[in-house]
């Protein structure tokens, strides 16, 4: 199963959206802060979990039966900032993961480098 973080953010909302056109029938999941503001896509026949990139045991649930994760990082202006969200996702072991990026966008950030 597909899982995409932030499936109410501007972007996520248009992935999901697009996937769901491409792939009507596939299994999709969403990770969301707000499961309620997401009924319309339960409603589509999305997956949506809650989940908070700073609560660990919320990231490891959200993402059980998980095998393949697009992570929409929030719209921090800080890559510090960006990079520490994606921290529990690594350490939740996935093991197979696409992120997004385009604020201060490159091949190795020093903030990802130290860290993980």
């Amino acid at each position: 199963m597909l899982l995409i973080t932030g499936g109410n953010g501007k972007l996520g909302r248009l992935i999901v959206d697009e996937v769901l056109r491409r792939a009507p029938d596939a299994p999709l999941a969403v990770s969301v802060r707000d499961a309620s503001a997401a009924a319309d896509l339960a409603d589509r026949g999305v997956d949506v979990r809650q989940a908070d990139y700073h609560d660990l045991d919320s990231i490891r649930a959200a993402f059980a039966g998980v095998n393949r994760l697009l992570l929409m990082p929030t719209p921090a202006p800080d890559p510090e900032a960006r990079v520490a969200e994606m921290i529990p996702v690594v350490q939740a072991g996935r093991r197979s993961a696409s992120a997004t990026s385009s604020t201060r966008a490159r091949r190795k950030s020093r903030a990802w480098t130290s860290r993980c």
